[in-house]
């Protein structure tokens, strides 16, 4: 059975705001920075292979963002849930206009 590209980019856009969801729920509670980190790099590689490279633009700097502070063993500071916060709301935002776009086309 085969995909159209319709049902291929709701499958994409559903997953996406699964986990945007998530992160944002997750991002306060410092025992799952690992997960949310994750997330990311799911985001980073998924927003690629659907062409959207912004979106895997802003999910490579929040992932190195949780990255840095896992590796330095510490949580996130204020200002990177601020940060980790913009992202999500940017590649939301980035979805929704390439959604529109696509629309328009």
């Amino acid at each position: 059975m085969a995909l159209s590209i319709e049902h291929l980019q709701e499958r994409f856009r559903a997953g996406m705001e699964r986990r945007l969801d998530t992160i944002d729920a997750a991002v306060i509670d410092d025992a799952r920075l690992f997960e949310v980190e994750r997330l990311f790099h799911s985001i980073s590689g998924i927003g690629g292979t659907y062409g959207h490279p912004a979106v895997s633009e802003i999910a490579n700097a929040a992932e190195e963002l949780c990255g840095e502070a896992l590796r330095a063993g510490r949580t996130l500071t204020d200002a990177e849930v601020v940060d980790v916060r913009v992202a999500v709301r940017s590649i939301r935002h980035e979805c929704r206009l390439s959604q529109l776009m696509r629309k328009a086309s």
